[in-house]
């Protein structure tokens, strides 16, 4: 291609055809040949990369001669060369400004010298210059296109256990050294092989590879693997108030182990006593690199200890009668009364005793949450003195000889008054029972009467007005009926309060 100009000089782009510095004896041969003053130059590429096309790389002329300038600039491609030359025409001094491009996907640098000055730069366009002069030949300047070294690394696990040997795959192009870094650098042979490295912690490998152009890396990161916790468990996983159960755990890869509710920070396996008041989950969490983490829970159930009650009724009797243990209880599985007793049926139950003497009865619950107690104390006395309350009940209106007019009678018979209320059996005690007090609590005058009715003997009556009592009453068996007579009432109740202390000998 011939260009000529003016004061501003000429361009022309020319195409890059091949991969190696041109021949420059064979060159200039040819341009001497030409009879011309000539200035030329070639592009070297230096490496292999994949895509890589001749037809991306361009040379760029540019030719600033005086004003009276002209000259020619052209492509003489030489098979497998690059090849690019100007010529100048006449006696004035010029030079030439020579441009280098490439514009293609692979990883490059340019490397060249120009009129005495060296360049080495980065990037897809690099500059260069030429002269040319009024005779003689000069040559320049020659271009390197370096590729970069590829580099890539594998790991064939990406976790692994502390201790553990991983294989590191790597392969390269254009490099002439490559390097595995870690903690200690370490020398790998190009272009492709296998490394084997131990694992103890989290780490990265980086490999290196070093070429012509210069440098370019890869990294990879082998983690460990997350922890894990093997076991958790508790021994008793119910157990009463106050007892203590023991937590055991087991754990792999474990940089902390920690549980929750107050146990606090341990070994990575190990064991720790808890004594919880109240049901509580205890969550271990297990720690290990990267801030990975695991969790496991148990559940300790605190079991409330069972609850009873004991009772006498009577608490006070008198010797040779009968009292009555009641017991009431909640979460028992057994229930035992000392002094003889033993085991009896719950949650709930009665039993008639008949003590000789002062006792007190403890009763034992038991049940997962423990055993509980109550004692109940039993007093024998040689007499006992009771102030029961009759109630006499309306039998209707009638007229008793001694009286002028007619009386509202009430009545009733003392049996029913032993048993449970006072411990004293009837068929034992009855008759040894005599009353030491009546109190009239009916609320009117009346009179009041004790007699059997079988042989309608009385054995005491008397007049009393309301809220009076009397003593004077010889002795007088408190077993019979009791009748009470008031003045007649407009409407009569269904039954009339009498106090009667009464007392039993053993």
């Amino acid at each position: 291609m011939s260009l000529s100009g003016s004061g501003t000089g000429i361009d022309v782009d020319l195409p890059f055809v091949g991969r190696y510095r041109w021949e420059y004896d064979r060159i200039a041969d040819r341009l001497r040949e030409l009879n011309r003053t000539t200035v030329g130059g070639g592009i070297e590429v230096v490496g292999s990369c994949d895509g890589f096309d001749p037809s991306d790389v361009t040379v760029r002329v540019t030719w600033a001669s005086g004003a009276s300038a002209s000259g020619t600039a052209r492509g003489d491609p030489v098979t497998g060369k690059a090849v690019y030359s100007v010529s100048k025409s006449g006696s004035a001094l010029g030079y030439a400004f020579l441009t280098a491009r490439y514009d293609g996907p692979c990883d490059v640098r340019w490397r060249g010298g120009a009129g005495g000055v060296a360049f080495d730069q980065p990037g897809a366009v690099v500059f260069g210059s030429t002269f040319v002069k009024s005779s003689g030949f000069n040559v320049g300047p020659t271009f390197q296109l370096l590729v970069y070294p590829t580099v890539d690394l594998r790991a064939d696990r990406t976790a692994v256990d502390p201790g553990e040997t991983v294989e590191l795959t790597y392969d390269s192009t254009n490099a002439d050294r490559l390097t595995l870094s870690t903690a200690v650098d370490r020398s790998l042979r190009p272009p492709s092989g296998v490394a084997e490295a131990v694992v103890n912690s989290p780490t990265t490998f980086t490999l290196t590879g070093s070429g012509p152009a210069g440098e370019r890396q890869t990294s990879v990161r082998v983690g460990i693997s997350p922890p894990e916790i093997t076991s958790f468990t508790v021994d008793d996983d119910r157990i009463a108030v106050g007892e203590t159960a023991t937590l055991s755990w087991q754990t792999e890869r474990a940089l902390a182990v920690e549980i929750s509710s107050g146990v606090g920070l341990r070994p990575p396996t190990g064991e720790a006593g808890v004594r919880p008041e109240e049901t509580t989950l205890y969550t271990l969490t297990a720690r290990g690199y990267d801030d990975q983490e695991r969790t496991a829970s148990v559940r300790v159930a605190v079991v409330d200890p069972p609850t009873v009650s004991l009772s006498a009724v009577p608490a006070t009797i008198v010797r040779g009668s009968r009292t009555e243990l009641v017991w009431q209880s909640t979460g028992a599985d057994r229930l035992e009364i000392n002094n003889g007793v033993g085991t009896v049926r719950g949650p709930s139950g009665r039993q008639s005793l008949r003590p000789s003497a002062d006792r007190t009865y403890r009763i034992t619950a038991t049940g997962e949450g423990g055993q509980t107690t109550a004692t109940v104390s039993v007093d024998v006395r040689d007499y006992l003195e009771v102030t029961s309350t009759l109630t006499l009940e309306y039998v209707g209106r009638v007229q008793l000889p001694l009286l002028a007019g007619p009386v509202d009678r009430f009545r009733t018979t003392t049996p029913e008054l032993f048993g449970g209320d006072h411990g004293i059996d009837l068929a034992l005690f009855g008759s040894r029972a005599y009353v030491t007090q009546v109190k009239n609590t009916s609320g009117h005058t009346a009179v009041v009467s004790n007699y059997d009715e079988e042989t309608e003997t009385a054995w005491w009556s008397g007049l009393l007005d309301d809220d009076d009592t009397t003593d004077d009453l010889d002795d007088s068996p408190f077993l019979g009926t009791w009748e009470l007579y008031t003045s007649p009432q407009a409407r009569p109740p269904l039954g009339v309060p009498l106090e009667v202390t009464w007392r039993v000998d053993a």
